[in-house]
């Protein structure tokens, strides 16, 4: 079962925005691409922000991130549902 207990760690998330912008900027430089305006970094910024503040609590408490492998396909089923209910809160 997917379980009831989740346990909530507080993370400072300041700058992460900034830091996720500067990233997409030097990629693009990198890439010798165009460097995107700030109404089209819109779009990736949160998730390149939410990935910085995953690397940073994952290297902060030493832990790797983890692939679990559901292999009885009716609770990946019910982890998928309750996901999707959730989301819709």
């Amino acid at each position: 079962r997917c379980g009831t207990i989740i346990s909530i760690t507080l993370w400072d998330e300041r700058y992460t925005s900034k830091e996720a912008a500067s990233r997409i900027q030097a990629e693009a430089i990198a890439r010798k691409s165009r460097i995107p305006s700030a109404s089209e970094l819109e779009t990736e910024l949160d998730a390149d922000a939410a990935c910085i503040i995953l690397e940073d609590y994952y290297k902060e408490l030493g832990e790797d991130g983890e692939l679990i492998v559901l292999e009885n396909e009716a609770v990946e089923r019910e982890c998928a549902e309750i996901y999707v209910r959730n989301m819709e809160l």
